[in-house]
């Protein structure tokens, strides 16, 4: 399936994306990893931070890498706000059931 701007007005969910090239391949950046969208908060990278926002407040969020290895944990504060320093790679950041990937 192919989607562009021209083609698509209105809100489409898409369950899974996987994207290659012309022969399969998936390139150096792409992990394999089903596609993961979060509904419940928004992530921010500037350089090797990654800024949480729009979590509830207290909620525990927590970092893994492609592997599923936990890498850091953070508690969001009163205004659903955490800030994360991370090594550079692909994270997935979770947070009550959501979940987000991010390339830091």
């Amino acid at each position: 399936m192919k989607l562009s701007a021209p083609t698509l007005s209105g809100t489409a969910k898409i369950k899974t994306l996987r994207i290659a090239d012309d022969k399969g391949y998936y390139g150096p950046d792409f992990t394999g990893i089903e596609s993961v969208v979060a509904t419940e908060f928004g992530c921010l990278v500037e350089g090797n931070t990654v800024y949480v926002s729009g979590a509830k407040a207290g909620a525990t969020g927590n970092v893994f890498d492609v592997t599923g290895r936990l890498l850091a944990t953070a508690v969001t504060d009163n205004f659903g706000a955490a800030e994360l320093s991370l090594e550079s790679g692909v994270v997935i950041v979770t947070i009550d059931g959501y979940a987000v990937k991010v390339r830091i």
